[in-house]
């Protein structure tokens, strides 16, 4: 059955790297500690760099972990396989690139040690081997009845009149669905953490700037509260939401950024964001922090409810 009303779990592509686009206490750059990416040009990272140090790096080379260097003619091969129509959005936003590729690499690297110690079978690809890898992690996670009651009782205006014991076979493998996700995103988005990871912290500072620029960023950064909604042509449910993102815009004017982004014409950041799945709804505070966000068509009143969460009336 389907439970009316439940928000999509936050999804990160756990499928293969090449198509991964995924918080933690960050080093601040006192005394002692080296500056991490985050700490230095926050949000230019999508996750799995976040921890990563930023270096001053022998000329051309964008990026050391270990016995992996990824340099500037690494990173213009990459953007190279990508269809004519994307080049030039990704070109724009090189570091989305330069991400896929270090968390990429150091994900076989992890997963072929794994699969040694675990003696699975040779002749998967690397995306297979990455896959394997990902759901041997996912794998790991339960939910207990009481988690089930405790959502359940949270949610009660979203399920309605069904009892506990109706849903509970469905909400579990909704909660699951949801850990096994949060499990993934955790142990990719740490991969900085687990490896030596140095970034040319002149290349960088060149990126972020580049990146500052970008539509979703400039919302962000306004000082106001934002809700960002990718969306796509061709995209039904993106038209069910036409109407509800107007009635939001005339409601809030002056009190909230509203923006559309096409996925189409902004292929970097709907990579960025992950969004795979449209339309998908991005909500941020003041600080510009996401919040909250949602996948597929959402109503009014769940609108209402994350807007007036960000003190907006």
């Amino acid at each position: 059955m389907t439970l009316p009303g439940l928000p999509s779990p936050r999804i990160r592509r756990a499928g293969p790297i090449a198509a991964l686009v995924l918080s933690v206490v960050m080093l601040t750059g006192s005394a002692g500690m080296a500056a991490t990416l985050e700490s230095t040009f926050p949000r230019l990272s999508f996750g799995p760099l976040k921890q990563a140090t930023v270096a001053d790096l022998p000329a051309r080379v964008l990026l050391t972990a270990e016995d992996l260097t990824i340099g500037s003619s690494d990173l213009s091969r990459e953007i190279a396989k990508l269809p004519s129509s994307a080049r030039s959005q990704f070109s724009k936003y090189a570091f989305v690139i330069l991400e896929n590729m270090a968390a990429r690499k150091l994900l076989v690297s992890e997963a072929k040690t794994w699969a040694s110690k675990n003696s699975v079978s040779g002749g998967l690809s690397e995306g297979g081997l990455i896959n394997a890898f990902l759901q041997s992690i996912a794998s790991r996670v339960t939910v207990t009845d009481e988690e089930a009651a405790e959502f359940y009782k949270q949610n009660r205006d979203m399920i309605g009149s069904a009892t506990f014991e109706y849903v509970k076979a469905d909400l579990k493998k909704y909660l699951l669905k949801e850990k096994q996700q949060a499990a993934v995103d955790s142990y990719v988005n740490s991969i900085s953490a687990r490896h030596d990871v140095r970034i040319s912290k002149a290349w960088a500072s060149g990126e972020y700037k580049k990146w500052k620029t970008n539509p979703v960023e400039r919302v962000r950064r306004s000082g106001k509260p934002s809700l960002v909604q990718f969306v796509g042509p061709g995209c039904q449910a993106c038209e069910k939401m036409e109407p509800v993102i107007n009635g939001v815009r005339r409601k809030y004017a002056g009190r909230l950024n509203l923006l559309s982004v096409r996925i189409d014409k902004e292929q970097a950041l709907a990579a960025y964001y992950d969004a795979s799945s449209i339309p998908l709804q991005v909500f941020c505070n003041r600080r510009g922090e996401e919040t909250y966000r949602h996948k597929g068509v959402m109503d009014r009143r769940a609108i209402d409810q994350q807007l007036e969460k960000l003190g907006v009336k």
